[in-house]
């Protein structure tokens, strides 16, 4: 996955998250990172995509809900740290880059989510 590809899908994940705190938590992404920055756990005026998903998932923030699209959310952030995330959870195929910046949170490719029905 190119460079572009993964900031569109960085952003795209913030997106998501934004709806999940804004549902489960009552404050939008903003509140969080404002919060982040001054506990210093968030360093930096303007973080990239990238450091602001790493440092919400390394913050724990959300391990504070069970509900299915928080704990959807948290397998999406750890394969997107470990480099996975473009990856199909079932076959290993490669999820088209495009479906993932739509759906961030998608873990299954087009083939692998005909099967689910």
């Amino acid at each position: 996955m190119n460079a572009q590809s993964r900031e569109r899908i960085a952003q795209a994940l913030l997106h998501e998250m934004d709806l999940a705190f804004q549902r489960y938590y009552h404050q939008s992404l903003n509140d969080v990172v404002q919060d982040l920055t001054m506990r210093n756990i968030l360093r930096g005026p303007d973080p990239s995509a990238e450091m602001l998903l790493q440092t919400i998932r390394e913050s724990g923030i959300l391990r504070m809900s069970g509900s299915d699209s928080v704990v959807s959310m948290r397998a999406a952030l750890d394969r997107y740290a470990r480099g996975t995330l473009e990856l199909c959870a079932r076959c290993g195929s490669v999820i088209d880059p495009a479906e993932l910046e739509r759906h961030p949170l998608a873990s299954f490719c087009s083939r692998c989510r005909g099967k689910n029905h």
